[in-house]
């Protein structure tokens, strides 16, 4: 069952407000819609997970359910920031807030966002914000600070792995003033802001 915003409609001059960590994993249930995080989230270094059949229950060490995908969706981050979650998963795959960020048919993208003190197990593909993305969104105005990333290959600090979107190469995933402060990593193998940079365009970002 479909996430149920209190507040906002979705579109772009209502968006649907982001005020819990329910809200902010409901983004995974919905395409084509706008969202802006209303207030700062912070676990405080506890392990969350949201039971799918009651999102008022909290357990568990895995960490919240990751948005499996995130797409034709744009994100405002408000300049607010999302602090000390953990997503401990180290036998797993694409471990980040959000697992897969593409277009299909409508402008994608985050912006105007911090994440803090975030630790991020991985067997691959991760990051304190998107494992993996596919041209063309984009990412703008991220500060990603003080977070540990550890696992395996494929990590970075802002996206896991850019890839070309298959069968359509038209577009890039555009990343503009986007920063990663102070990471902490273990693994063999670590991008700056992405592991893999194809289909990318960086512009005015720091590592």
């Amino acid at each position: 069952m479909a996430h149920v915003y209190a507040h906002g409609t979705g579109v772009e001059l209502d968006p649907y407000q982001i005020w819990t960590w329910e809200d902010f994993v409901g983004m995974g249930d919905y395409t084509g819609v706008f969202y802006k995080l209303m207030q700062n989230l912070a676990a405080n270094n506890i392990n969350h997970y949201a039971d799918p059949d009651n999102h008022t229950a909290w357990t568990g060490e895995d960490g919240f359910p990751l948005i499996v995908e995130f797409i034709d969706n744009v994100l405002d981050g408000n300049s607010k920031t999302i602090s000390n979650f953990s997503l401990n998963r180290p036998d797993e795959d694409l471990v980040a807030p959000i697992q897969y960020m593409y277009k299909v048919s409508a402008e994608t993208k985050i912006h105007d966002l911090t994440i803090s003190g975030a630790f991020v197990s991985t067997y691959g593909y991760g990051s304190p914000l998107v494992a993996f993305a596919y041209q063309p969104c984009v990412l703008e105005n991220i500060t990603i600070t003080g977070c540990t990333v550890e696992g395996g290959n494929r990590m970075a600090g802002l996206i896991g792995q850019t890839e070309w979107y298959p069968g359509d190469p038209a577009g890039f995933i555009e990343i503009t003033n986007c920063h990663v402060v102070n990471m902490s990593v273990e693994g063999a193998g670590f991008g700056g802001l992405v592991y893999l940079g194809d289909a990318c365009k960086i512009y005015q970002c720091s590592v």
